[in-house]
């Protein structure tokens, strides 16, 4: 029987310790000229604190500085539920969620405002995946709810009193002022109210992918229109990419626009009524900056595409419906009274009969080909 010798195995056991030890030893070697040369400025005692500091940094990163700044609710990453929450006079917003999974149910955020300049929303939530139940965002800044990427379901909402930006804000004084908006976020949207708006009472967009969101059941009413520059006001603006199914709205008193498609996006409206469209505020006062539209029940512009089926179109202003660029145009099953044209067609050679399908035009002009403006994109200008 082979005997093994002890001093062998030791040996051997000295040559695995090694090895196991070299890139240990080797990090050691590279950073003892740094820790020398920072032990001669500060001195030996004041070496443990110098070990403490990245992780104080890492701290301070990622708890001190959300406290510092002031979300009232600043969710990172895991899973959260929020019942029965109360947030007031926090900034720059009352509820952040990034990349998280949150479900958060009776939640009221009240009168936010911006930090150092910026914000003021009531909820932001990015790349997360969020089912909100019973909210109400009131008096926020910017905008009610945003959301970017990721996916919502909300249900039972109340968003009102939109302010827009404060004075010595990034933003002009009364900017912005938006309702809902979701960016690229799939969405799922049901019982909103949104009343008392600036610029948009609900935003849909995307420009760099798809997106799409389905809302039913929602009432937007006293979009004024941004209160620094006078313009817009729309009640529901989609644009970019993105894709809207809108089944059950009431839309009134707004301004610009009812419904605004514009770029390549889709609308899908079901049940749709719009009454109480004027021209924007800064028209009025004689101080719009740029051209704006005359008043629009449902406006397609540009690529867009639009599918109305039973729809009342009062009191829209200037034009029941809007058509400009290459649009594609189906309406039918529906009604416009009380504008001065039915359908105020800028697009050469569109086949009418598309508008035509048992919509009834209470108006003395039912289509007339007309050279009015047309709504800009909603953008994000600082």
């Amino acid at each position: 029987m082979a005997v093994t010798d002890p001093d062998d195995a030791r040996g051997l056991g000295a040559r695995l310790s090694a090895l196991a030890a070299w890139p240990v030893a080797m990090l050691f070697r590279l950073l003892e000229t740094p820790l020398m040369a920072v032990q001669k400025l500060v001195g030996i005692k004041a070496m443990p604190y110098v070990f403490l500091l990245p992780n104080l940094a890492f701290f301070g990163f990622f708890v001190v500085i959300p406290l510092f700044i002031n979300f009232a609710f600043s969710l990172t990453g895991g899973t959260h539920r929020l019942d029965r929450i109360l947030v007031r006079e926090a900034g720059p917003f009352g509820v952040t969620v990034s990349g998280a999974f949150l479900e958060a149910r009776d939640v009221v955020v009240r009168d936010t405002r911006a930090v150092r300049g910026f914000f003021g929303g009531g909820a932001f939530l990015s790349e997360a995946q969020c089912t909100l139940e019973r909210i109400v965002i009131d008096g926020a800044r910017i905008e009610g709810i945003g959301v970017n990427d990721g996916r919502l379901t909300l249900r039972d909402a109340l968003i009102r009193d939109l302010r827009g930006a404060e004075a010595g804000s990034a933003l002009p004084e009364g900017a912005w002022g938006r309702g809902l908006v979701l960016n690229g976020a799939e969405s799922d949207v049901e019982r909103v109210l949104i009343e008392d708006a600036g610029e948009a009472g609900l935003l849909v967009r995307r420009f760099a992918n798809d997106g799409r969101a389905d809302v039913r059941d929602v009432v937007i009413r006293d979009v004024a229109g941004e209160r620094s520059s006078g313009l817009r006001g729309r009640g529901v603006s989609v644009q970019g990419s993105t894709e809207l199914v809108l089944t059950r709205a009431r839309i009134e008193r707004v301004h610009e626009a009812g419904i605004a498609v514009t770029d390549a996006a889709g609308f899908v409206g079901r049940d749709i009524l719009i009454t109480g469209v004027s021209e924007p505020p800064c028209v009025a006062r004689d101080e719009c900056r740029e051209e704006p539209p005359p008043g629009v029940g449902v406006g397609t512009y540009d690529e867009a595409s639009m599918e109305l089926t039973r729809f009342a179109v009062r009191a829209a202003g200037t034009c029941g419906s809007q058509l400009a660029g290459m649009p594609s145009v189906d309406l039918s099953d529906g009604s416009i009274a009380d504008a001065a044209v039915g359908v105020c067609l800028q697009t050469p050679g569109f086949a009418v009969e598309r508008l035509r399908g048992n919509v009834v035009y209470d108006v003395e002009v039912a289509v007339e080909m007309t050279a009015f403006p047309v709504p800009s994109p909603i953008l994000d200008a600082f």
